[in-house]
């Protein structure tokens, strides 16, 4: 194992007096280039700074980092500055790359609070950033905290755990792990993504397979073939969607355009999807839950909606029937189809309470 924790190559530190008050700025630097093989793995730990990952067409990995440190005196900055070192390091075929932290350092970056300018303008300050160039076909793995993250196409495995930070990528073409937490994230395209979500906000215009266990976050999906859902208090607005599959509790969804299976679980909230086209069966299961389904007319198939409690609509172009089953409980059975081809596609609804309209 080739193993180094590089000594800066420079040291600038500029001291401001004002009236009030005194400030001490540094600055240090890193570069370093390593060979990569034919199967290559880059892995990133940080925290207060961004990581910004390029690609390029050489059998390398070029490395280069930036430190900087704001603090009230000269002393309390460079103490920052010397208790903090960039460890570079291959494991087989990997590439590791960790910012490290000394404990005096660790101690006055509690003190300050003062990570980034993103989070409370403190005079102590801290910033430390990387800028790497990669081969497009490596293997990514990232972990960053209060700091962003950028990346252009890659063709390897991506893994991504975030927080306090925005994410961007373009094409990710193989399987991506994305965990983001207080952030907002802009990808182009995902080929097999599994995101692991809190309060933040993706947007992603073409995705193959999405797996998303999100809590408190918006979405903006363009496309996307399958969706595999567990959400909590989340907002989706997708715009095109071939298939999807989970549970739903406090959430909002707006779908465009819907093709495809789908088998929801929905508790409170809401689900509304227009120009159902191209479909293939139909499960919802509803608690206090306002559904609305908009069939394109050209579509087939036969429907049953099982609702105790619940306000139904449903149009008249569709031929249904309506059935007790227990009045007292207000619990009835609606069925019947719509359509002239031949039917060979069901839409199953089990609502309790909520609104359910089909249109």
């Amino acid at each position: 194992m080739n193993r180094v924790i590089f000594i800066f190559s420079g040291l600038l530190i500029f001291v401001f007096a004002g009236a009030a008050a005194q400030e001490s700025n540094g600055k240090k630097t890193y570069s370093r280039t390593l060979q990569a093989g034919r199967e290559i793995r880059l892995e990133v730990n940080n925290r207060y700074g961004s990581i910004v990952i390029d690609n390029w067409d050489q059998d390398s990995v070029m490395i280069s980092a930036t430190v900087e440190a704001t603090a009230p005196d000269q002393t309390k900055m460079e103490k920052m500055l010397n208790g903090i070192d960039i460890d570079v390091h291959e494991e087989g075929t990997s590439v590791v790359v960790e910012t490290l932290f000394d404990n005096e350092a660790r101690i006055l970056l509690e003190t300050f609070k003062g990570f980034t300018g993103r989070i409370i303008n403190y005079n102590s300050r801290l910033e430390i950033n990387y800028e790497i160039k990669i081969p497009v076909r490596a293997d990514i793995k990232i972990r960053n905290q209060f700091g962003d993250v950028s990346m252009g196409d890659n063709t390897g495995n991506v893994s991504v755990n975030l927080s306090n930070g925005n994410l961007s990528a373009k094409s990710l073409n193989r399987m991506s792990d994305l965990s983001l937490d207080f952030g907002e994230a802009v990808i182009e395209s995902l080929n097999s993504g599994k995101i692991v979500t809190s309060f933040s906000k993706f947007r992603i215009a073409v995705c193959d397979k999405l797996s998303v266990s999100s809590t408190s976050s918006d979405f903006d999906l363009g496309k996307v073939k399958d969706l595999d859902l567990n959400s909590r208090r989340d907002k989706f607005y997708i715009g095109n969607l071939q298939g999807i599959k989970g549970s739903y509790y406090f959430s909002e969804y707006y779908v465009e355009n819907m093709e495809g299976e789908a088998d929801i679980t929905l508790r409170f909230g809401q689900f509304e999807a227009t120009r159902i086209r191209n479909m293939d069966h139909h499960n919802y299961v509803t608690t206090n839950c306002d559904l609305s389904l908009d069939f394109d007319p050209s579509e087939s198939f036969e429907f049953e909606i099982r609702h105790t409690n619940a306000f139904i609509v449903v149009p008249g172009r569709f031929r249904s029937e309506r059935k007790t089953i227990d009045e007292e409980r207000k619990e009835y059975l609606t069925s019947g189809r719509t359509g002239t081809g031949q039917v060979l596609k069901e839409v199953r609804i089990d609502a309790t309470r909520g609104n359910i309209h089909l249109k």
